[in-house]
């Protein structure tokens, strides 16, 4: 079961760096690693966005969270990306955005 997240994780790298993000990666419990497939959370610039990967057995699911300034309808080709990548993996995917800027510091708290 591992493996299937850990293959998510690393093709949730390649589309974000492939969209030409500069990306810091973090492991469940918010440290700094250099393996993308070992992420479980990915921070995206310039646009201060979240990928967080949350394992949850059935309840597994990718969630993308965007800054103050970002729009939505300015990731919709990012998102649907996304969400289909999601839908090979049957994992699902949310969309949530937050009234502050994010930092990586924002999810260092949470363990998955």
């Amino acid at each position: 079961m591992t493996t299937l997240y850990d293959q998510l994780s690393g093709e949730l790298f390649d589309t974000l760096k492939g969209f030409g993000y500069l990306l810091s990666i973090y492991d469940d419990k918010g440290n700094r690693i250099f393996a993308p497939t070992k992420a479980r959370r990915i921070f995206c610039q310039p646009d201060k966005m979240m990928i967080s990967l949350d394992k949850n057995g059935d309840d597994s699911e990718v969630k993308m969270y965007l800054s103050k300034d970002t729009s939505i309808k300015s990731k919709e080709k990012l998102i649907s990306t996304l969400r289909n990548l999601c839908t090979r993996y049957n994992v699902l995917f949310n969309v949530r955005k937050y009234g502050k800027y994010l930092s990586p510091k924002d999810f260092a708290y949470r363990s998955i």
